[in-house]
């Protein structure tokens, strides 16, 4: 990347893709167009930005970045994020 103007516009520019998709098949084809995109926590990170994620609450259980990567993308598959935006 670079300066934190370029880290800022393209992570503006990925959550965009992001926010125009409709399924978590298609959240995935954005992430493998990125491929500096490698890791869950970057996946979850940048997924949660774009539906507008503010706090998220730990859970008793300990659970891996694959598996909170997985119940994201299924809470976005669900749709009722775009109802609180």
């Amino acid at each position: 990347m670079g300066s934190i103007a370029e880290i800022l516009k393209f992570s503006d520019e990925v959550c965009k893709k992001l926010r125009n998709c409709r399924s978590g098949i298609a959240v995935e084809e954005v992430f493998a167009s990125y491929p500096m995109i490698e890791t869950a926590e970057d996946k979850i990170q940048l997924l949660r930005t774009s539906m507008g994620v503010k706090n998220v609450y730990a859970s008793p259980d300990e659970v891996s970045s694959e598996q909170e990567y997985r119940d994201d993308i299924a809470f976005f598959d669900e749709g009722s994020w775009r109802l609180m935006r």
